[in-house]
């Protein structure tokens, strides 16, 4: 059996000068996150968050801190880029136990993104 393509698509329409984003994830549950700005599309969809995105897709780090040295980033740097990655839908952070801690270990949850302008 084939495995299903999990893919959100985000519609930007112009309404009175500024942008309103919608999130819709095709596979099931349809989640709506407003943003008001163009801005915070670029700033989710940064150089830096897509590189993290696709070391998380390649490498399957352990923890957040392990995707940090994998990036050569300071952790406090990855770790406010997941938790914007994570408040966006792109990633999750499931809780594994290591020893006497708990670790965020970063997992994709989209196959793909698509962007829709609208004018």
């Amino acid at each position: 059996m084939a495995k299903k393509e999990k893919t959100k698509i985000v519609h930007l329409t112009e309404r009175s000068g500024a942008f309103n984003t919608f999130f819709k994830r095709l596979a099931g549950e349809h989640k709506e996150v407003d943003l008001t700005q163009l801005t915070d599309i670029r700033a989710v969809l940064s150089a830096e968050r897509v590189r993290l995105v696709h070391l998380i897709k390649l490498n399957h780090p352990h923890s957040i801190y392990d995707l940090a040295h994998k990036a050569g980033r300071p952790y406090k740097a990855v770790f406010q880029d997941c938790k914007l990655l994570v408040k966006f839908g792109i990633i999750t952070l499931v809780s594994e136990k290591k020893g006497k801690r708990l670790a965020s270990k970063p997992v994709l949850v989209l196959d793909a993104l698509h962007l829709t302008l609208r004018f």
